[in-house]
């Protein structure tokens, strides 16, 4: 399975770039806030057991998923260092186990164009950050800039003034996908 790891900051257009993505290569889109929705349905992310049940869904979806042989996943992250490590390395291991290969998409724009985007009417259907308030507390309190530090194959691009199309295309030619 090739499994395609988008990740930056907030509001920086990684589920639409993954949507995009999907469209021209038939992978599934499993993004960041389907398991935080569904698991903030019961538990609130302050609970002991959130984040090592997110941990736990997410790397036993990318193992079914590798085992039945599906064709590519598209993950969506918020990647902020040693926290989500464990997690990613995890999912390469589980890739790499049923001989799948990992990429990783570093999104990266202006600060004030994040600012515009944070405010799009489609973020409200999930549990996403909402507003510059929040959006500048996540981007103070997490280095949203460094690049996933294990991985050999591993892009930046910024997306500033491209398309998401543009940037699924760049994608999918980067990595032949």
């Amino acid at each position: 399975m090739k499994l395609i790891i988008i990740y930056g900051p907030p509001a920086i257009g990684k589920l639409t770039i993954a949507k995009e993505l999907e469209k021209i290569t038939s992978y599934k889109v499993f993004h960041n806030h389907l398991t935080l929705d569904m698991i903030e349905g019961i538990f609130s992310s302050k609970d002991k057991i959130f984040w090592p049940l997110v941990h736990e869904i997410r790397l036993r979806m990318i193992e079914a998923a590798a085992n039945e042989k599906v064709k590519g996943i598209i993950f969506t992250s918020g990647y902020r260092g040693q926290s989500k490590d464990e997690t990613l390395e995890e999912m390469i291991k589980i890739n790499k186990k049923y001989h799948g290969v990992t990429y990783f998409v570093h999104m990266k724009c202006d600060k004030k164009e994040l600012f515009k985007r944070v405010k799009y009417e489609e973020r409200k259907k999930y549990l996403k950050t909402l507003t510059i308030v929040k959006l500048k507390k996540a981007l103070s309190a997490w280095d949203m800039k460094k690049d996933v530090p294990f991985s050999k194959n591993n892009i930046t691009i910024d997306n500033t003034n491209l398309s998401a199309k543009n940037v699924a295309k760049m994608i999918k030619k980067q990595y032949k996908l």
